[in-house]
């Protein structure tokens, strides 16, 4: 549990305080009504504290608290809201009769309008997280080339080859990172390229040269049909 999960339970722990002086300290006449809503307050409170939980389940990090904040601001806001509604009801009603249904309503109403939000809003959550670990996955494979070919042109010691393959090198780092189905036959054979060139890039300079234009050409190929498939 982070600290500022941590500070938000002791906000809900006073407000269940203050909450529970008012009710009892201040002489409401505490009719049914009274007694409903204070349940609910209680319900609402916990349930807050507890949403709080749920919506920061994984640390302290800045994607954490962003997709967890809109869930904890349903939370709060339901607990904010039963708690008005549970001092008007014994406001209310220690001047005229409050009937018991009407307490009953209101609460369940706004239990069932949070409890469809914060649902609505983690159903978001989910589909954002999902997307993105999608775009990681299909992204796996250029970062791969990337890094593949910064290293082929670090450990090359001939110049003028060295200068071929930063341009290539930057083809790649300026390639779209997307990948998809259609192209793994052909990003397969960039792989088998890119491994040569490696083998190559000190044995034989010739032979390098001629592969790192197979690699533009095939590279250059497979940002073409990329563009298409989109």
């Amino acid at each position: 549990m982070t600290k500022k999960t941590k500070s938000a339970f002791l906000v809900y722990a006073i407000i269940l305080a203050v909450y529970l002086v008012l009710f009892f300290a201040i002489p409401f006449t505490k009719g049914v009504a009274a007694w409903i809503s204070f349940a609910f307050t209680i319900v609402a409170i916990v349930g807050g504290a507890g949403i709080t939980y749920y919506a920061f389940p994984k640390g302290d990090d800045l994607k954490s608290k962003l997709y967890g904040f809109p869930v904890f601001s349903i939370g709060f806001i339901y607990s904010a809201v039963q708690f008005v509604f549970g001092l008007i009801i014994c406001i209310v009603g220690s001047f005229v009769d409050v009937t018991a249904w009407i307490a009953v309503l209101v609460s369940v109403l706004i239990m069932a309008l949070s409890a469809v939000g914060i649902i609505a809003t983690d159903n978001i959550r989910d589909i954002i997280t999902e997307q993105e670990q999608q775009t990681v996955v299909a992204t796996k494979t250029m970062i791969t080339f990337k890094l593949d070919m910064q290293y082929i042109v670090d450990v090359c010691k001939d110049v003028a080859l060295k200068k071929q393959l930063e341009k290539l090198s930057e083809k790649f780092r300026y390639s779209d990172p997307v990948s998809c189905d259609e192209l793994t036959e052909i990003e397969d054979r960039l792989k088998s390229e890119v491994k040569e060139l490696e083998a190559l890039v000190n044995a034989d300079i010739a032979a390098a040269i001629v592969k790192t234009q197979s690699i533009e050409i095939l590279l250059a190929d497979r940002n073409r049909r990329c563009k298409e498939y989109k």
